[in-house]
């Protein structure tokens, strides 16, 4: 199910407040991953995940399970890649200012 724009800034006004995706999930009654999806992340929390879904994958037998985890995963690998490329960025853009 697509979440409608109010519902999308709610999410994104409570996670700015400080509220965590299970609370802002379980307030709101919208799934935990699509919280997750509309909220600034970390690296820690992401690393989590990716431990969390690959821990889960060893033992998971049922395939559609195994793929919306590796899915869950490469989600996140391609959020960490994103980050990184733009801190990247920012710090070029830091030096040049620096270096005059």
């Amino acid at each position: 199910m697509e979440l409608d724009q109010s519902t999308i800034n709610k999410i994104r006004q409570m996670s700015s407040e400080g509220k965590q995706v299970p609370q802002i999930s379980s307030e709101l009654g919208v799934d935990y991953w699509q919280v997750w999806s509309h909220v600034e992340h970390n690296w820690q929390g992401t690393k989590w995940v990716i431990t969390n879904r690959l821990n889960r994958l060893k033992g998971e037998k049922d395939q559609a399970t195994r793929e919306r985890y590796v899915n869950e995963v490469k989600e996140c690998v391609q959020y960490l890649y994103d980050q990184g490329k733009r801190m990247g960025t920012q710090i070029d853009r830091a030096r040049k200012s620096l270096n005059g």
